[in-house]
């Protein structure tokens, strides 16, 4: 965490939190926090635990505390073998080199800080902390960072207050950031027949569809587009010509639901509509491997008066 979030109310919850049932059971919990918390020792003194976040004092300036999400972590050991786990806990704090003089520089001066100024799409249940975000897609929240030494650095509202700029031009500035992001965009058709286009990166693929007609305004159709974001690193966006959501959606289930249950940071199972700037959730049940949904209602009142005009 890059700024000050000092707290005299030392809380020692290792309660595994709720989110994290299905990905590991309360005993893996208690071995990944147990083994990172030795970790965080070695940083600072550990100040709180709870809710899947460990925060921790600055040695040198004891009103400091450096908040530790342990979400990514949580899901990476999944994919490991629990004798594996000491090993991929230790490279993942070694990653976090605290260089407190750089942070104190980049909070106070806007200049430098924006160029490195992102915005992480994440889902509601991964973060915890008073941490500067909004909502740009539903049931999924869009948190400020800054990107620098090799890590993401959560912004709370705190660390932007000296550079006196409001937060509407903050986020504005780190989505143009986003939209230079190395992005890998290929159109494919899906099963022969649904026109698709797939947007694969590290971390920004769901962060990138935030300003989806500025990015790639060619994945629109004249009503729109279907997008699936079910991970960090992968997106997905069907353009809207003709009445084709459900066969779309019909046909492509299978994979979204593969890559949303397989990736360690997982966004959304939400399919959405993208029309004008907006996203709305398409509401789906899936019931004997069918798949039933009700279009938006604006949705469907273009889609019908378009083809019973004709």
């Amino acid at each position: 965490m890059l700024g000050s979030l000092f707290n005299n109310n030392k809380t020692f919850d290792r309660k595994r939190p709720d989110f994290y049932e299905g990905i590991v059971t309360n005993k893996e919990y208690a071995k990944i926090l147990q083994m990172s918390e030795e970790e965080c020792k070695r940083i600072g003194e550990i100040n709180s635990i709870q809710a899947g976040t460990i925060k921790v004092a600055n040695p040198k300036e004891a009103e400091e505390e450096f908040a530790f999400h342990l979400d990514n972590l949580v899901r990476k050991c999944k994919y490991y073998a629990e004798e594996e786990w000491p090993t991929v806990i230790k490279n993942h704090f070694s990653r976090f080199p605290i260089d407190e003089s750089k942070a104190k520089f980049l909070a106070k001066d806007f200049e430098y800080a924006q160029p490195l100024l992102k915005v992480l799409v994440r889902s509601p249940e991964s973060m915890s902390g008073d941490l500067v975000h909004r909502l740009d897609i539903p049931e999924t929240h869009s948190f400020l960072i800054l990107d620098y030494d090799e890590r993401f650095h959560f912004l709370t509202p705190d660390d932007i207050v000296e550079w006196a700029i409001p937060q509407s031009e903050i986020f504005e500035i780190a989505l143009a950031n986003i939209a230079t992001e190395k992005i890998d965009i290929q159109e494919v058709y899906w099963k022969e027949e649904f026109q698709l286009f797939t947007f694969f990166s590290g971390d920004f693929s769901a962060s990138f569809m935030v300003e989806l007609t500025k990015n790639a305004p060619f994945a629109l159709g004249d009503f729109g587009a279907v997008v699936a974001i079910p991970t960090k690193g992968s997106a997905f966006v069907h353009p809207i010509d003709q009445n084709t959501v459900l066969g779309f959606i019909a046909a492509f289930d299978t994979a979204f639901d593969s890559f949303y249950h397989q990736d360690e940071v997982p966004i959304s199972s939400n399919y959405y509509w993208f029309y004008k700037g907006k996203f709305e959730v398409i509401p789906i049940l899936k019931k004997h491997n069918k798949i039933q949904l009700t279009l938006p209602k604006q949705l469907n009142e273009l889609i019908t008066d378009t083809f019973n005009s004709k």
